[in-house]
C-alpha cells in the first residue's frame, strides 16, 4: 500500500501488510490477517510492526504452515524489490492520481442483506 498525506500532497511511505487474498463472501469480501507487518518510509527504510503479536500467533497454532512459508518465501523478493528499488518500490505510482470525474460504483442489488 502507499500512504499519503493528501492535504500536504506528501507521501508517507509503503505498508506491506501480510495476509491472505481477499475472497468475496455471500456477505461480503473476507480476509484473514497474519499479524506482521513491514513499514517502509519513503527513502525505503524500515521496520518491522507486530512482531510480538505474529509471534504470540505463531506459538498458539493460530497461522497455519503453509501460511507461514508464504511469509518466509515472500521476504526475499520484498528486500531484492527494496534493496534495487524496483516496483513497487520505483516511485513509479508517485505521480498517479486518480481522474476527479471518477464515481464510486453501484453497490450490488442487497448488498446489505447478510
Amino acid at each position: 500500500m502507499h500512504f499519503w498525506n493528501h492535504d500536504a500532497n506528501e507521501f508517507l511511505g509503503y505498508y506491506i501488510n501480510f495476509q491472505q487474498p481477499f475472497a468475496r463472501t455471500h456477505c461480503g469480501i473476507d480476509a484473514i490477517d497474519l499479524d506482521l507487518d513491514l513499514d517502509i518510509d519513503p527513502d525505503l527504510t524500515f521496520k518491522w510492526k507486530d512482531e510480538d503479536d505474529y509471534q504470540k500467533a505463531i506459538d498458539y497454532g493460530l497461522l497455519t504452515p503453509k501460511w507461514l512459508q508464504g511469509i518466509e518465501d515472500a521476504k526475499p523478493e520484498i528486500f531484492e524489490r527494496l534493496e534495487k528499488r524496483q516496483y513497487p518500490f520505483d516511485g513509479s505510482w508517485l505521480d498517479w492520481k486518480p481522474d476527479p470525474s471518477w464515481e464510486p460504483p453501484p453497490l450490488p442489488e442487497n448488498w446489505d442483506t447478510i
